[in-house]
């Protein structure tokens, strides 16, 4: 059997995820399988931590990420609920990668 991966076919649908003094700052809807699969790998070389933190920036876009990083009102809540939205994006790739 043969899978093809058609490259150019690429989700660009964007969603917003989160906002700091009114600039709102987005994620794919979509999160690529490749995404996951790397987080996977990242997981496996350096540990659950670094696999969260590089599909962060991964996901998120490095302007997006920093912003977040170097937010100095950012509370814990809040950035586990930006957290748990994108490994469930990551997951949801992952299982909807396995399916089909």
């Amino acid at each position: 059997m043969l899978i093809q991966i058609d490259s150019n076919e690429i989700n660009t649908q964007v969603i917003d995820l989160f906002s700091i003094d009114g600039k709102v700052y987005t994620m794919p809807a979509e999160v690529s399988a490749s995404v996951a699969l790397q987080m996977l790998h990242v997981a496996r070389e350096s540990g659950e931590q670094a696999a969260v933190s590089w599909a962060m920036e991964e996901v998120l876009g490095k302007e997006a990420y920093d912003a977040l990083r170097t937010c100095k009102a950012l509370k814990a809540h809040q950035l586990q609920a930006v957290i748990k939205v994108v490994t469930e994006k990551v997951m949801d790739a992952m299982e909807e990668s396995g399916k089909g």
